[in-house]
């Protein structure tokens, strides 16, 4: 299979999201930014379809699609909503994945299920971004005793199932459980993705059993670049997909837009800007699908993930600083979605790790 060809079923599924985000999403998206409202009703029918639990295995409910199909779910859904394709993506890639992968049969059996059925998901994640301590563990022989607070958890609002990062024995893990009253959830006024539900949460004294715990018996440093590696997959299709609602804005605002009698796609400068977009963004696809399908094909390093990850989030800030420019005036204002598309691109970039950080990931397999 060359780089973006995709089989029979990949093309069926991409044909019924676009379908369904033409008909569901675009009506919404601009609306549910502004509100920062979590767009319940669109994820209730995303569930239905199936996409919920996209990757998780058929024998739990859910529909065991490939990383390919996965990413091409969500690149359509961040054409019209970032917010949207970010939920989606946390379920999926975030939540779901290290569960599947690295889950023992009891943690399968019960909380893939829940996904697959649509208790929405959210993680905890570590980010430059969270001024505020995060959480702290206590272990017993049976428990693990949670407080704190963390300030950037994502799905929070509505998620009922949460994955969240701990040490256990010096070793860097991952626990599982369901929300309580014991937790508490405070939203944020965010720049962008102001309707994926990421909040404030706090804890005190929150147990749950130990045997919640993903810690499985294998090299820490591969295990939890497998999971880094599978979060960044879903983080760079949805940057793709926001670099070509960029594009497509701004291409049909220069078609339409005169200026000196003459459309101002007709300019050298507003050509010359087009033709970066489209460049960037046809070598973000097939770098992002290029890494999907080595994910599929069970290869090692992580790599073209993390080079797909990096050039799709620039990409995508690069495209919507392009489109406000090619909009003008336009595009800062709430007109036009170009001011959304922007604020949306650089809020995913930083989510999860730093550039620099992925860099030196990078550089360490580089020289391994």
């Amino acid at each position: 299979m060359s780089l973006c060809e995709f089989n029979q079923e990949q093309k069926i599924i991409q044909n019924e999201i676009k379908k369904f985000t033409q008909a569901e999403v675009d009506p919404v998206a601009g609306d549910i930014d502004k509100a920062a409202e979590f767009p319940g009703v669109v994820i209730e029918k995303l569930n239905k379809l199936g996409f919920l639990g996209a990757i998780i295995p058929e024998e739990y409910g859910g529909a065991g699609l490939d990383t390919m199909s996965l990413c091409v779910i969500i690149e359509e859904l961040a054409r019209a909503s970032a917010s949207v394709a970010m939920i989606i993506a946390i379920h999926n890639c975030f939540v779901a994945y290290p569960l599947i992968q690295y889950g023992t049969a009891q943690l399968k059996e019960t909380y893939c299920k829940k996904l697959a059925s649509g208790t929405i998901g959210g993680c905890v994640i570590h980010s430059t971004l969270d001024c505020i301590s995060q959480f702290k563990t206590k272990m017993t022989d049976s428990k693990v005793q949670v407080s704190g607070v963390s300030d950037f958890v994502m799905n929070g609002a509505q998620a009922e199932v949460f994955l969240m990062p701990i040490t256990k024995q010096d070793r860097e893990c991952f626990a599982v459980f369901c929300g309580s009253e014991d937790l508490t959830k405070e939203q944020h006024q965010l720049l962008g993705l102001r309707s994926a539900g990421i909040v404030r949460m706090n804890a005190e004294k929150f147990e749950f059993p130990l045997n919640n715990v993903i810690d499985p018996d294998t090299d820490n440093s591969k295990f939890l670049g497998s999971i880094r590696a599978y979060k960044d997959i879903g983080l760079a299709a949805i940057s793709l997909g926001i670099a070509e609602a960029c594009y497509v804005a701004a291409l049909a605002y220069s078609r339409e837009r005169k200026q000196f009698n003459k459309t101002i796609c007709e300019f050298p400068m507003v050509r010359e800007m087009l033709v970066d977009m489209k460049t960037r963004i046809d070598t973000t696809r097939l770098l992002v699908y290029a890494a999907a399908q080595n994910l599929d094909q069970g290869a090692n390093s992580p790599v073209p993930v993390y080079n797909a990850r990096l050039f799709a989030d620039e990409t995508a800030v690069f495209s919507g600083t392009t489109s406000v420019q090619i909009h003008g005036g336009y595009g800062y204002t709430k007109d036009y979605p170009v001011e959304r598309f922007f604020r949306d691109a650089k809020s995913v970039q930083v989510i999860g790790l730093p550039a620099y950080e992925i860099k030196e990931h990078i550089a360490k397999e580089l020289l391994s």
